[in-house]
């Protein structure tokens, strides 16, 4: 979403509708001539049988698999998914500064507030939450059901943006060159009737930077500050589609060599600068946008597939969960219970008999070895906590050493206060990385109170 593009008399109104260029690499000039041919070109929501294509496949085709997601059913932010920053935005000299005391979940929601109240020396705060470091994927289809912030001037994004390109002021960022592209496919300058859709990229034959996209794309007559909307994007090689409400509204095709890296998610609402010509309803603050949920599927043609799944704490194999290997420390058990698991809160869960077995120990961790080396894996933890009856009882750490690093994914992680109580299932999963041998490490380790627990592994392969 946020990019930084040179002076104001460059941003006309039509360049400015796809203007993102990221924070610390354009050069004055460089986007205008692509972006006004790109944004003054809208496209027509398509016929009911388009729309009942995507609806089939987006909600039964077992082509489609869930991958990640977050239904912020919990009442704090979900540290192992999401960041959020604590900062000025580093990003079209924006006048908001990012502030974590403007997130909150509750009510089964993600509210971003945004104030007008000043803080480091910025006018207006706001929220900025991504998962950088924590989840992305390659190919596949977002879904984000929101309702944005009722306020003139609001700047409200769902974006998409490559690995390469860090979220924070001081990370590293090739912005838009190869692994650092952009796909916003919710955007609203300053007005909340209007949606536009835009990819950013450098040229793969010149390295130029690059967009293409829709502007004012959706039903018409539509404020998406009064009620929820479901915002899609759906990647395959060389194609991007963009859905309102399983509506197809805009699609584009290019070389396959382009949006081929992952990338990461990112929620947030700016306040719009002054190019976008819409005052801001001062007067209207504070307001809130929310988001309802996030979810993330990947297709079997283009996504991932188990490569190896593992019942933790049994010697059976239940619905694809082989049973339990590859693990290894001292005075780790085997540990068994009968306890009916409630399986409802999770998406593509194990049967319910796998998460009545766990492992259990002060430190042990699992090997996943014989692997394609230096290549990028999905990792779904399952977990179920059936002894304890309250939350902070059980806090513990999970570490992978994978070909990037040893990293911490959870850091006293409380299965019982992450699932909402006992015996019910709940799944973390985050993007690993093989050595150059082709090997990850699973590392369990005590944290603040008990010892961790497991209660299956699963590795996709994209």
């Amino acid at each position: 979403m946020r990019t930084r593009i040179g002076t104001k008399q460059q941003l006309s109104h039509d360049v400015a509708r796809s203007r993102r260029s990221w924070k610390h690499v354009i050069m004055a000039g460089m986007l205008v001539g692509g972006l006004i041919s790109v944004l003054l070109a809208t496209i027509a929501v398509q016929s009911p049988s388009a729309h009942a294509a995507v609806a089939a496949k987006h909600g039964s085709s077992p082509s489609l698999h869930l991958i990640w997601s977050d239904n912020f059913n919990g009442n704090t932010l979900d540290p192992s998914k999401w960041t959020a920053d604590n900062e000025p935005s580093p990003r079209n000299n924006e006048q908001e500064y990012y502030t974590p005391s403007d997130v909150s979940v509750a009510n089964g929601s993600l509210a971003i507030k945004t104030e007008k109240r000043s803080m480091g020396g910025l006018p207006y705060t706001s929220g900025f939450v991504h998962t950088w470091q924590k989840f992305s994927f390659t190919y596949g289809r977002v879904d984000v059901r929101a309702k944005v912030a009722p306020f003139s001037g609001a700047w409200p994004a769902a974006w998409l943006l490559g690995d390469g390109c860090g979220p924070s002021a001081g990370d590293p960022c090739n912005w838009p060159n190869a692994g650092s592209a952009e796909n916003d496919f919710m955007e609203m300058f300053g007005k909340t009737t209007t949606n536009s859709v835009t990819l950013h990229y450098a040229d793969p034959t010149t390295g130029a930077t690059s967009s293409m996209g829709c502007g004012n794309v959706g039903p018409t007559n539509v404020d998406y500050s009064q009620s929820f909307h479901v915002f899609s994007t759906e990647t395959s090689p060389g194609k991007t589609d963009w859905y309102i409400d399983n509506q197809l509204v805009c699609e584009k095709t290019y070389t396959p060599t382009l949006f081929n890296t992952p990338a990461y998610l990112i929620l947030n609402t700016a306040i719009c600068p002054s190019w976008c010509g819409v005052p801001i309803g001062d007067a209207q603050l504070p307001q809130s946008a929310y988001y309802d949920y996030v979810h993330v599927y990947s297709s079997a043609a283009n996504g991932y597939k188990d490569v190896a799944a593992i019942n933790a704490g049994s010697t059976d194999n239940v619905s694809g969960f082989a049973p339990d290997a590859h693990f290894s420390g001292t005075n780790s058990q085997a540990v068994t219970t009968y306890n009916s698991i409630d399986i409802s809160g999770v998406k593509d869960p194990a049967d319910v008999g796998m998460y009545q077995s766990n492992r259990v120990g002060p430190s042990f961790m699992y090997t996943f070895p014989n692997l394609k080396p230096d290549h990028t894996y999905r990792l779904r933890l399952h977990f179920a906590e059936t002894y304890w009856t309250a939350a902070h009882q059980r806090q513990f750490n999970v570490l992978v050493s994978d070909g990037h690093h040893s990293r911490h994914v959870l850091t006293n992680f409380d299965v019982f206060a992450a699932a909402g109580g006992a015996n019910k299932a709940v799944v973390r999963d985050f993007t690993v990385h093989t050595t150059s041998t082709g090997q990850i490490d699973v590392q369990f380790a005590s944290g603040a109170s008990d010892q961790p627990m497991v209660s299956g592994l699963e590795l996709l392969n994209e």
